[in-house]
């Protein structure tokens, strides 16, 4: 990682890398919103083609006919409009250089299958739902579904390959603590497509001092350092010595408009996994949890329990062969019971 490559001192604090960082970034400002625009116009052409052509491929193999075009030219350019204001109102497009590739196509699907419950709306509420084939919707919305999918796959590969080589820069950051303890979390962010404007220490705080920044200032020159970077995001690291200023220390950084991210101590080791869980008023990180809860219990109980029974009505004839042939052969049961132990090391009665 290159992040720290000369060193410039504002206000007595030593920045490593912050200048060269900020003067790299601030030249391609705004390039990621250029290259959203163009994955927006993209996908909403992708979908109205794909919602156009599935219902000419579906009138040619199936009914053997020529749908009507002008109303299905305007079927499909309804649903990618729908389609785009659904996944520009949830802010799918904006968490693009953010967000796992999972989340970012599960979100495409959720915004295609909203899309055509509100366009089924609208063609059962303006009554002209009788010239639109059902079988033309299904297949629009298979088609729509895959080829979304298909295209939001190759631009999130795009948008991540443009970060890592530097074609573009994505989100300007600022690291707040100890980088050269914490390379690896440093080199996962940049590999998230975040760009690096500022190296600083952890400002003095009630208490706690940094060399180089007076008491009496202490948070008002950390602020006004982070306000010259104009960053997007502070990441601050946090250890079990600094937690008791972080509340202080964000509440100085709110006049700023900053996206400001907490990362615990630790967090590689047991925090990947971790959640929030809201208990009334009171929140909590959840890092453990049983497997099942009491409802995946009961519902994982039901499905055993229907899935289990079809199974012995279609098999009951082979069954009841096995068995036959079993107490031919042997003088053994035909069934054998044997109690397991589960999670907990708890036994599982049979």
């Amino acid at each position: 990682m290159t992040m720290l490559s000369k060193t410039v001192t504002k206000g007595g604090v030593s920045v490593e890398g912050a200048q060269l960082g900020y003067d790299s970034i601030h030249g391609d400002a705004g390039r990621i919103e250029r290259l959203l625009v163009k994955i927006i116009a993209i996908e909403f052409l992708v979908v109205a083609g794909t919602c156009f052509l599935t219902s000419w491929v579906y009138y040619a193999m199936v009914l053997s006919a020529r749908p009507a075009t002008k109303e299905y030219a305007l079927a499909a350019v309804t649903v990618a409009v729908l389609v785009l204001l659904i996944a520009l109102g949830f802010k799918q497009y904006a968490a693009i250089q953010t967000q796992s590739r999972d989340r970012y196509l599960w979100s495409a699907m959720g915004a295609v299958t909203l899309a055509f419950s509100l366009f089924l709306s609208l063609l059962f509420l303006f009554k002209i739902a009788d010239w639109y084939s059902r079988g033309t919707f299904i297949c629009q919305f298979l088609g729509v579904s895959a080829a979304i999918l298909i295209t939001r796959k190759s631009t999130y590969w795009y948008v991540r390959r443009a970060i890592r080589s530097g074609a573009v820069q994505a989100r300007k950051a600022i690291f707040v603590g100890d980088s050269k303890a914490n390379h690896d979390i440093l080199e996962k962010l940049h590999q998230s497509g975040i760009r690096w404007a500022g190296d600083l220490p952890f400002p003095f705080v009630h208490g706690n001092k940094v060399p180089g920044i007076e008491a009496s200032n202490g948070i008002r020159t950390f602020v006004e350092q982070c306000r010259g970077f104009q960053a997007d995001d502070i990441f601050i690291l946090t250890t079990a010595v600094n937690v008791p200023q972080t509340g202080p220390l964000v509440d100085a950084l709110s006049e700023l408009p900053v996206t400001v991210h907490i990362i615990p101590a630790l967090i590689n080791e047991f925090w990947s996994s971790a959640t929030i869980a809201n208990f009334g008023e009171t929140f909590a990180i959840q890092v453990l949890h049983p497997p099942l809860s009491n409802f995946d219990v009961a519902t994982k109980r039901g499905l055993d329990i229907c899935v289990a029974g079809l199974s012995l009505i279609v098999l009951s004839p082979l069954l009841l062969m096995v068995a036959l042939a079993i107490k031919l052969e042997t003088r053994g049961p035909a069934l054998f019971r044997q109690n397991r132990h589960g999670y907990n090391n708890e036994v599982i009665p049979l």
